[in-house]
């Protein structure tokens, strides 16, 4: 996707922004549906785990189309609203990877993940979607830091279903159904970190309008 149509003589005024939030929208919903359907259906919690992260992902878009029209309204408070708008993001991101470690913790001493094909084959597809989204928003040399945010969600979310790939291949091959959990574990720990970039990223740019 271009980073602008050919008809926006003005890209400041121009909806290209909304477009590609729009389209990684429709992309993240669809996931979300396979991955929780594939999630409760094979009792995967990296799968589920995963599939929490991406209706993360989605909220974070509505989020961002959102900030897209309060920054055209008050143009003049535009940073605020991508402060803010970041804040959100990163507790998000916060949020899901501490669900994720109760879920693990819950889980750890009696798990059974039943067809790990069917978790293989939910993660490649997530893991192309993932990529998908990361290429519709890294098409724009210019981009938005809203857009930067969220594409540091859809990065992640390709590393973790990478991860879930992995694990679904160990209990195919071994049976070893603790490999579900740590890959799980691992997301968390990795949101975890992506979700304080994100936050650090947002206390910086308070503290560069603060002076």
């Amino acid at each position: 996707m271009r980073a602008h149509s050919a008809t926006c003589s003005d890209p400041s005024k121009c909806y290209c922004e909304l477009k590609r939030y729009a389209l990684a929208s429709l992309i993240a919903a669809i996931i979300l549906a396979l991955e929780l359907a594939g999630g409760f259906f094979t009792n995967s919690l990296s799968l589920l785990s995963d599939a929490v992260h991406v209706g993360g992902d989605l909220l974070a878009l509505l989020v961002a189309i959102l900030v897209f029209f309060l920054v055209r309204k008050k143009s003049d408070h535009s940073d605020l609203w991508r402060t803010i708008g970041s804040r959100i993001l990163g507790l998000l991101m916060l949020g899901s990877a501490i669900f994720i470690i109760w879920e693990a913790i819950k889980r750890f001493h009696d798990h059974h993940v039943s067809a790990p094909l069917v978790v293989l084959l939910v993660a490649v597809v997530g893991a192309a979607g993932n990529w998908i989204q990361h290429k519709i928003l890294n098409d724009d040399e210019h981009r938005s830091r809203t857009e930067r945010d969220l594409d540091r969600h859809f990065i992640n979310d390709f590393r973790q279903s990478i991860g879930v790939i992995v694990s679904a291949i160990i209990i195919a091959a071994t049976g070893w159904m603790t490999a579900d959990l740590i890959i799980s574990l691992v997301i968390a720990v990795w949101t975890l970190n992506t979700g304080r970039k994100i936050l650090m990223g947002a206390k910086s740019d308070d503290h560069h309008h603060d002076h």
